[in-house]
């Protein structure tokens, strides 16, 4: 075969087949950057519920610290009345745990230096202390630990983010939706004869090559996409049930304040057990359950860390615990 025709068939095929590696390129970049916007959009949510839960469990954890500081107020109240006896609460298949008078003093103690220093503890520590049960960090001592025990939810969001930035790292997203193989495609077209043919045969190559990465990217990011949706429920349901119980506590300790005040008022002119009426053995009684409860309270975990570092909602402790609360603020 004369060489000019042989030269001018390898330009057509090198045309051809520079063509189909250009065009194969180019849906391999529309690929990658659905992939990556893909990718964005599931980090956006991943944080928007992240924030929003972190934020519940930080205002749960700073309404139990506030709570159990306040306790002295009742302890120096009681003290006042002469033998007076704690008593375990247990009526109607409802049952809290006895709750001594140093136990009670140690927590309001623990907790009123906690609350001062609860700007430099930071919002995932005291997320931490919601998610533990307070009154549990401060008896169990789990605060040694308190900067990376507690902040748990924080963990679980930088398991989502590792996995969505590998995804993006493990098959060069960035680099093929930013329009890699601009500079081969202009040498292989000025490039003519046999030359071209291998030249046009490596770019097609070359544009395949980059439609399988971006494919692999784009099941990375629906791969991802499951995952963080999946992590975005727990969130939702922790949002719930750390909603619910924050609402509870609020009910409970509004109440026990307006018991307190009455009870201060009895004690004033009277610190002889044995000389109230029943009705004012009854109003100090209950305000001793209340403070029994909220103690209580403050010791529910709200979620349980699992040994994967993933967690689920204490559904069963915090339902068990708002059936007692509600029975027992049926009885007063």
């Amino acid at each position: 075969m004369p060489l000019p025709l042989l030269v001018g068939l390898g330009i057509v095929a090198a045309v051809g087949s520079t063509i189909s590696g250009a065009s194969k390129m180019n849906d391999a970049k529309e690929t990658a950057e659905r992939a990556e916007q893909m990718q964005r959009r599931n980090k956006e949510k991943l944080d928007e519920e992240y924030d929003k839960t972190n934020n519940l469990l930080e205002e749960l954890g700073k309404k139990e610290i506030e709570i159990t500081k306040n306790f002295d107020g009742y302890i120096e109240e009681i003290k006042k009345i002469a033998k007076y006896k704690f008593h375990e609460y247990e009526k109607d298949g409802v049952k809290l745990p006895y709750c001594n008078m140093e136990e009670l003093e140690t927590s309001s103690i623990k907790a009123t230096e906690l609350y001062s220093d609860m700007v430099s503890l930071g919002a995932g520590v005291i997320a931490g202390f919601a998610t533990y049960g307070l009154t549990n960090v401060i008896t169990d001592s789990i605060g040694k630990n308190i900067g990376g025990d507690l902040a748990m939810t924080a963990g679980i969001s930088v398991v989502g983010e590792t996995t969505i930035n590998a995804g993006l790292a493990a098959i060069g997203g960035g680099a093929l939706a930013a329009g890699g193989g601009g500079i081969a495609l202009g040498s292989l077209i000025v490039s003519t004869g046999v030359g071209a043919l291998v030249g046009g045969a490596v770019f097609n190559h070359q544009g395949t090559k980059c439609q399988e990465k971006a494919n692999d990217m784009w099941h990375m990011a629906k791969k991802n996409e499951t995952l963080i949706n999946d992590i975005c429920k727990k969130y939702e349901e922790l949002q719930n049930y750390t909603s619910s119980y924050l609402n509870s506590l609020d009910i409970v300790n509004e109440l026990y304040n307006i018991y307190l005040e009455d009870m201060t008022l009895l004690i004033e002119t009277n610190k002889i057990w044995s000389n109230y009426s029943e009705e004012e053995k009854l109003i100090i009684n209950n305000t001793t359950l209340l403070v029994q409860l909220l103690y209580s309270m403050c010791k529910v975990n709200i979620a349980l860390k699992l040994n994967d570092d993933t967690f689920v909602v204490n559904k069963d402790g915090i339902d068990d615990m708002l059936h007692k609360t509600d029975k027992i603020l049926m009885e007063l």
